[in-house]
């Protein structure tokens, strides 16, 4: 007296439709978080070229003010390359003042800048060839100056 229960063909489904829903939420879930980390390293590499940009930028108008305080000759127009970006310089004058601008190009980004430097030109003079102390100037050997001497000493 032994009872046989027939075996159901139904039986399996559920587990398998549970591990699919599991499988495309899990997928839906990892696929939305690539997304928005792909989408943040984006705006990250757009944010660090617009640094760049204005890195370059200031390089340009550093340099020239550079060459002008020191005396170096500047173009009116000049072109800078740094790095990956370049930057195209205009110097004009207005009076006493240079006006410097710089469009720093970094791929598709652009920063501009423009600087005004008072240019004032003094004239030193030196009425003394040497200046000498309290103890005086001693000279041999057919030796000579060109030029005064100032000594609180003798000569």
């Amino acid at each position: 007296m032994f009872h046989f229960k027939e075996k159901s063909n139904n039986s399996g489904y559920a587990a398998l439709t549970v591990t699919l829903l599991t499988v495309i939420v899990s997928l839906t879930i990892i696929g939305g978080f690539t997304f928005f980390s792909l989408k943040e390293v984006n705006i990250n590499r757009i944010f660090t070229k617009s640094i760049e940009a204005g890195y370059v930028s200031e390089g340009g108008v550093e340099d020239v003010t550079y060459r002008i305080v020191t005396g170096k000759q500047v173009g009116s127009s000049e072109t800078l390359v740094v790095g990956q970006g370049s930057t195209n310089l205009s110097v004009t004058t207005n009076g006493n003042q240079k006006i410097i601008r710089s469009e720093g190009k970094r791929d598709n980004f652009q920063k501009n800048i423009e600087t005004r430097i008072d240019v004032i030109q003094t004239i030193i003079s030196f009425n003394y060839g040497a200046q000498v102390g309290a103890g005086g100037i001693e000279m041999s050997n057919n030796s000579k100056v060109q030029g005064s001497v100032y000594s609180n000493g003798s000569i």
